[in-house]
């Protein structure tokens, strides 16, 4: 047999990687969080960085807390998150390339200008969130398991909430117009979810923010944190399902990986 008779062709149902992918930083989400407030609570709960003299009273640490300082907390949060990056960077593209099609152009309440608008928007928000996401998780300031620093490296810290930044604001952008374009045809019986989901996302957003820059500006008032916690657990909560939902949209699609075509006629066919 000729090596051009080989047939290296498989297929990857996009509705079953799609639920690992998110499977994958569902898992290490609640592992950090759970093993932080039963193994690791009093330094997750308290940074040392904190310019309070006095101990404040909470009893939730921060997502960034838990996944982003120490171990093993942080190993399975990098693992968790590496997965699920190149499906990711994936759907977004598929997205976009039916919410332009002529079939989707045709079926909106919409008109093309602004379905072309929207497509466009939710195409790049939903990139920049996973780049921004990869931001926050990987560029931390973390130390070997022996070393105890109460110095906070200040470029580093910055990186973290300008991506946490871009996260947000590109994550509402993506969910918004995303469920705009979903509700203006009726390809979808699961629009009413998204709708839902689409409400408690912006809000939540609002809702984070604002406690973000109260407890910057008020970093020793008791329960602060906690709040803050709970917005973020509820924020990370309904991303992944929104994620989830629209991903199994593409349930019964196959992603095919064919070898190279090098007869002419046969280009011609793919």
């Amino acid at each position: 047999m000729t090596k051009s008779q080989i047939s290296t062709t498989f297929s990857l149902n996009l509705g079953k990687l799609s639920l690992i992918s998110v499977l994958f930083p569902i898992f290490a989400l609640f592992f950090s969080v759970i093993y932080s407030i039963v193994y690791d609570f009093d330094r997750v709960i308290q940074s040392p960085e904190s310019p309070c003299p006095n101990k404040t009273i909470d009893y939730l640490p921060s997502v960034t807390a838990c996944f982003s300082k120490f171990y093993p907390q942080t190993w399975v949060w990098w693992i968790g998150m590496a997965f699920p990056l190149w499906p990711r960077l994936i759907l977004p593209r598929l997205f976009f390339n039916f919410h332009t099609s002529k079939q989707f152009l045709s079926s909106s309440s919409l008109n093309t200008k602004l379905q072309s608008t929207l497509a466009i928007i939710s195409y790049y928000g939903d990139v920049i969130d996973v780049i921004s996401l990869a931001f926050i998780s990987y560029v931390v300031d973390l130390k070997p398991p022996e070393v105890e620093s109460t110095v906070e490296n200040t470029n580093i810290v910055l990186i973290h909430a300008a991506s946490f930044g871009m996260f947000v604001v590109s994550s509402q952008l993506y969910i918004l117009c995303t469920t705009v374009l979903h509700s203006s045809v009726d390809f979808y019986p699961n629009k009413f979810k998204k709708q839902c989901l689409c409400v408690s996302y912006v809000g939540l957003c609002i809702g984070a923010t604002t406690f973000f820059f109260y407890k910057q500006l008020h970093p020793c008032q008791d329960m602060l944190q906690t709040y803050f916690a709970v917005f973020e657990y509820a924020l990370c909560a309904v991303n992944l399902t929104f994620h989830l939902i629209s991903a199994l949209d593409f349930g019964d699609y196959e992603m095919t990986f064919l070898p190279e075509a090098r007869d002419p006629e046969l280009k011609k066919l793919h």
